[in-house]
């Protein structure tokens, strides 16, 4: 069985051996390679994977790990742009590596159109039929573009820094950009043969747009290192919230600082840190210069905070962090926020609970059917500032055997939905259901 997967990213196995920084997003896909990589020999697998590579590189193949090639091909760094010269790279993959069946992981990207384009209109000459591809949902594009901008004021949606006029990238053209992506999207899914999702909001929405594919139901393995550790409340630092990613209005940190005030006036010492850069910072010219929309928008609401309360907010943006450093600060916060006005199936909160730590998230797309508000955490209604305050509040007033014993339920549902080799045999039969 030969298998093709065309990735948003190049695995960090093969980021480490090329000498690239890698950015520790889409650990699961490192991690399904990682539990593959032991048994494709034994269920008589030869993979191949395609990734998106700078022009520093040559198209084709780039390197080979453990007999498993690397394709490069060329992608606009915009992916809102979609561009036929694409298809043709694809077919010369097709042609060299001759696979039984291709699987792409996600739909947020033009090489997934691409894919299925290439299917569509060349398939007969590559003798190759949309009914092996099989795509894998990660985000959901369609709704994503349709909640983009939740919570923000239409005055503050229509106000553009220099850095947006420059790039044409303010707030409304970034949703716009968000919808662009989601009609590659919808002719991706019209076409592929089979799907893969984990949520009844993913089946829904691919059932309104994927017709003809069949659904497969398949949960997610995560990076190994955060199937190892657990949090203890004696060495976490109470009052302390860790959060994932804060730079666009989808991951919701307009909420959280909107929930501020009320929470600072009853617990002055709460702290937020965030995995990734600051959108916020403008000390130095370069640094007002790049200052977005967005990043203005929550720059003046911390200013609200620090006059409505006379505290200056503690925020503090960790940059990029590596796997111990992302472990670390999960392990030593009092708690881990989702506060997205949207998501699927978010890796964060299933390494969250893997590591047991007390989760407060928004109840919005997939999320109730990954954790189950009070047991394994605390779902609030999204987009409500009162319902975030009062679940965050709830979740610091609790004792340390209540975060205990809701860190290990939340912990023992993880391991269930994000078993590596449970997952890994889910997978084969699914490969072996397209392939016959």
């Amino acid at each position: 069985m030969r298998v093709l997967w065309v990735t948003n990213l190049i695995p960090s196995v093969f980021s480490e051996k090329l000498g690239l920084i890698d950015n520790q997003k889409e650990g699961w896909v490192s991690g399904m390679l990682d539990a593959l990589r032991g048994i494709k020999e034994r269920e008589g697998i030869t993979l191949a994977i395609a990734s998106p590579v700078s022009k520093l590189y040559p198209e084709g193949i780039i390197e080979s790990i453990d007999g498993i090639d690397l394709y490069g091909f060329h992608e606009n760094e915009k992916p809102e742009i979609y561009e036929e010269t694409l298809e043709k790279t694809f077919v010369a993959i097709i042609r060299d590596y001759r696979p039984d069946m291709i699987h792409i992981f996600g739909t947020e990207f033009p090489h997934t159109r691409a894919v299925c384009e290439c299917i569509r209109k060349y398939g007969e000459n590559l003798s190759f039929s949309s009914d092996r591809v099989l795509i894998g949902m990660q985000g959901v594009m369609g709704e994503l573009a349709d909640h983009y901008l939740d919570g923000i004021d239409p005055g503050i949606v229509r106000r553009n820094t220099f850095r947006d006029i420059v790039k044409y990238d303010g707030l409304e053209a970034q949703k716009l950009k968000f919808s662009i992506r989601s009609q590659n999207e919808i002719i991706a899914l019209m076409s592929a043969g089979h799907i893969t999702g984990r949520t009844t909001f993913d089946r829904a929405y691919t059932e309104k747009w994927a017709k003809r594919a069949k659904y497969h139901f398949m949960n997610e393995s995560l990076r190994s290192e955060f199937y190892e550790g657990v949090w203890e409340y004696e060495k976490s630092k109470a009052h302390t919230i860790f959060m994932c990613q804060a730079n666009y209005p989808i991951k919701g940190m307009h909420y959280v600082l909107k929930a501020l005030p009320k929470l600072i006036s009853k617990y002055p010492d709460i702290r937020i840190r965030v995995a990734g850069d600051s959108i916020t910072s403008h000390k130095t010219l370069k640094e007002k210069l790049k200052l977005s929309g967005y990043g203005k928008y929550l720059l003046g609401l911390e200013k609200m905070i620090q006059k409505e309360t006379g505290i200056t907010p503690d925020i503090t943006y960790l940059g990029k962090l590596t796997i111990d450093d992302m472990k670390r600060e999960y392990l030593s916060a009092g708690m881990f926020l989702c506060p997205s006005t949207l998501e699927n199936s978010p890796n964060s909160l299933g390494e969250a609970m893997l590591l047991g730590i007390p989760c407060v998230a928004a109840n919005v797309g997939g999320i109730p059917d990954i954790i189950k508000d009070g047991q394994e955490g605390i779902l609030y209604e999204g987009g409500n500032i009162e319902a975030l305050e009062n679940a965050i509040e709830e979740m610091f007033e609790k004792s340390p055997d209540e975060l205990k014993a809701l860190g290990e339920k939340a912990s023992e549902r993880a391991r269930k939905d994000h078993d590596r080799e449970e997952n890994l045999k889910t997978l084969i039969k699914i490969y072996k259901d397209i392939t016959g």
